[in-house]
């Protein structure tokens, strides 16, 4: 089983952004989904794995 978390993208160097993920800032993998700061994604194992719809 996956469990996916939804984080903002608060900052991007290289393979690697720091992501806010319910209150908490992690670093993840970005090989899979090109983001930019601002950006929405789920995660699941440390890596981001699909862009979300912006949050309200």
């Amino acid at each position: 089983m996956c469990v996916t978390a939804l984080g903002k993208v608060l900052q991007v160097s290289g393979k690697l952004a720091r992501v806010e993920i319910a209150g908490e800032v992690q670093e993840v993998r970005i090989d899979l989904v090109p983001v930019r700061a601002g950006d929405y994604v789920y995660c699941a194992a440390g890596m981001a794995i699909e862009k979300a719809e912006a949050q309200a």
